[in-house]
């Protein structure tokens, strides 16, 4: 008897006038809330015996701490070296560009280019070309 019932009433959705009802009820209820985020979490740490929260303290200061320093010392070893060599990359870039213009300039617009670059330019004006 009672069984049966009580399935049935579980499997039985909640009419929708029911489910508004405790949408409401759930608002009023976390708008009548005192208590802020961190007033909680701080009202969890004393299910935690004294020892605990201290061990966790000094660890969390620890961790605080190494990563200021690891952090630090990146920025202030790495950094700049990483910085030069990219000056370098540059000014690499920026040498070869003006090697290239210069010999541009000295033997022409096609010096430098390969035999396959040759071919996809036309040919100029009395030029003969073998086939290959």
């Amino acid at each position: 008897g009672e069984g049966v019932e009580w399935r049935q009433l579980k499997a039985r959705p909640l009419s929708t006038k029911r489910q508004h009802h405790r949408a409401i009820d759930l608002c009023i209820f976390f708008l009548q809330l005192d208590e802020t985020l961190m007033e909680r979490l701080w009202g969890l740490t004393e299910m935690f015996p004294e020892r605990v929260r201290t061990i966790a303290a000094k660890f969390y200061s620890f961790t605080r701490s190494a990563l200021w320093v690891g952090t630090t010392s990146v920025m202030i070893l790495a950094l700049p070296v990483l910085i030069e060599r990219e000056r370098l990359r540059f000014q690499q870039r920026l040498e070869q560009q003006r090697l290239q213009q210069r010999r541009q300039i000295l033997f022409g617009p096609n010096f430098g280019m390969s035999g396959g670059m040759k071919r996809m330019m036309p040919p100029a004006p009395g030029e003969i070309r073998p086939d290959i």
